[in-house]
């Protein structure tokens, strides 16, 4: 077999010199890139470590800076709601008793089971005096409370309260007993009356005995019962036809 010149040879020798060079630099680059992003993966979990250390401890300061307020909110003389009195078939009245020195504003927020979130209803400056009244829109099973803003910012709140319970009679209408769903056990005093006022009957009821009253005496019309406990009253209409 005859040899190649050299001068043939050389070019494929040489070029297969320098792609195992280049191949050799870039397996170095590779190897040089991984360390660094291990490098990098160390840096980020050591930072994360120290972001969770810093932001656990401030995170329990909140919690006890706010229990601190709620603990000196309660300390303080709250407002108390004494009536919640509806005026028409949406709206009512809230009345409040509290001491207004160094109050800045009154606001009422209500409650409701499909919206459990304290919601704005109305507010009031403070102004002078301890009695305090202010409309409200009334919604079935809300509960209203009110919040008093003090001059230096502090927020002390009341209790929540809700409307009472209504006054249920049935069968409505009625020809020989109207019975009645008492809406507080200490409620006992029943008067009936006409559109005029006229009182027609008057009962106090047995607790022994079913809550009723006999109306089979009195003329067909209209009536507005009222139903009262020693310190609260109740009021419906019913029909003797």
């Amino acid at each position: 077999m005859q040899a190649r010149p050299v001068s043939e040879c050389f070019p494929c020798s040489f070029y297969f010199l320098l792609l195992l060079h280049n191949f050799s630099r870039l397996t170095v680059a590779v190897a040089v890139g991984l360390r660094h992003l291990a490098g990098m993966k160390r840096s980020l979990c050591l930072a994360v470590t120290l972001m969770l250390s810093l932001t656990i401890p401030v995170s329990a300061q909140s919690v006890r800076d706010e229990a601190t307020r709620d603990v000196i909110r309660q300390a303080e003389a709250t407002p108390v709601i004494v009536a919640l009195q509806a005026t028409s078939e949406t709206m009512g009245e809230i009345t409040w008793a509290h001491e207004s020195q160094d109050i800045a504003y009154y606001i009422v927020r209500m409650s409701t089971p499909a919206h459990p979130a304290y919601t704005f209803v109305s507010g009031t400056r403070a102004g002078t005096g301890t009695r305090h009244t202010l409309p409200v829109m009334l919604s079935p099973a809300a509960s209203y409370r009110v919040y008093a803003e003090k001059t230096d910012g502090t927020i002390i709140i009341s209790k929540a309260f809700s409307l009472p319970a209504p006054l249920v009679v049935h069968p409505n209408p009625a020809t020989q007993t109207l019975s009645f769903i008492l809406p507080a056990p200490d409620a006992d005093q029943v008067v009936i009356y006409d559109l005029n006022g006229r009182v027609h009957l008057r009962l106090r009821l047995q607790p022994e005995h079913a809550p009723f009253a006999d109306v089979s005496a009195l003329p067909a019309g209209m009536y507005r019962v009222c139903l009262s406990s020693p310190s609260q009253s109740w009021e419906t209409t019913f029909v003797r036809p």
